[in-house]
């Protein structure tokens, strides 16, 4: 999981990737690249349509946010990435199909 969060990163010239895994009814990181410190501390992710990672779940496609600080909070939550001056996200499903 570590590489394929480096190589997501280099493909997309970002500093930073993070691929979560879901767990039970949320979603825990399973592997993190770059220099933003881990999420330890933070818990798992809620499943739902005010998180990044719980819509990315929920509708099973790709999302660009090319400014963070232009979505009002109350549509679109995101402490960490608020927390740590994150202002661009993309975030893509990854499916494993059994």
């Amino acid at each position: 999981m570590d590489a394929i969060a480096e190589n997501a990163a280099k493909i997309c010239s970002s500093s930073d990737a993070v691929i979560r895994v879901v767990e039970g009814n949320g979603l825990r990181t399973a592997a993190n690249y770059g220099p933003l410190p881990g999420e330890s501390g933070w818990g798992p992710i809620s499943i739902d349509r005010r998180s990044i990672p719980g819509r990315l779940v929920l509708d099973r496609e790709t999302i660009h946010i090319p400014d963070l600080a232009e979505v009002p909070e109350d549509q679109l939550r995101s402490r960490f990435a608020r927390r740590t001056g994150v202002r661009t996200i993309l975030g893509t499903p990854l499916w494993r199909l059994v």
